[in-house]
């Protein structure tokens, strides 16, 4: 159960990493109305706030258990990852639909850019510590990681970007529930 585990959660961060970096590129820009600064910018707020992310679970895993910062990163970068999936233009439309396009737009941007940038700093707690897997779970994670970017470059016409990109929020949730399974019985265990 461990190793399954520690393989779906390598899994995990690497199709969100992935994920946010590639698909939601397009993704964020068909539902911004083809706003052309959108993702730049989410990936600007994305980067640091990812190195900070892994910069903080390496310093706070010496007074913090590194399993429960796994589970803690998981579960927001999956929350986010599906907030930010859903709230593109058009469930904001129904949801305000007394909202001028324009001003949708907007909060689609300003949300893409907050989101992008929160989802970052959880992928990369989620990341910095898993550090201490073995160099099996990097592999896996690269692969996933390379996976999704093929996925997004060769076969967006194929496959919507909303399901893989649920999916990866689901993965991540499901890992987070199992990381904190883990704990629990480990706790009970001693």
């Amino acid at each position: 159960m461990k190793k399954l585990t520690k393989f779906l959660t390598s899994a995990s961060i690497g199709i969100s990493m992935s994920s946010v970096i590639f698909l939601i590129k397009d993704y964020v820009y068909d539902s911004a109305m083809k706003e052309h600064e959108i993702f730049t910018i989410m990936i600007a707020v994305f980067v640091p706030l990812f190195a900070v992310g892994t910069l903080l679970s390496v310093l706070l895993s010496k007074k913090i258990d590194r399993q429960k910062l796994l589970t803690f990163g998981l579960l927001f970068s999956g929350i986010f990852i599906i907030l930010l999936t859903y709230l593109n233009i058009y469930h904001l439309q129904m949801l305000m639909p007394l909202m001028k396009t324009n001003s949708i737009t907007l909060a689609v941007m300003w949300i893409a850019r907050i989101m992008g940038g929160l989802t970052g700093l959880f992928i990369g707690i989620s990341f910095g510590a898993a550090v201490k897997n073995s160099v099996l779970h990097y592999i896996l994670l690269v692969l996933f990681a390379a996976g999704i970017f093929a996925l997004g470059r060769f076969m967006p016409e194929l496959i919507s970007y909303e399901p893989v990109l649920y999916t990866a929020g689901g993965l991540s949730l499901a890992c987070a529930l199992l990381n904190s399974y883990i704990e629990t019985e480990k706790k009970k265990n001693e």
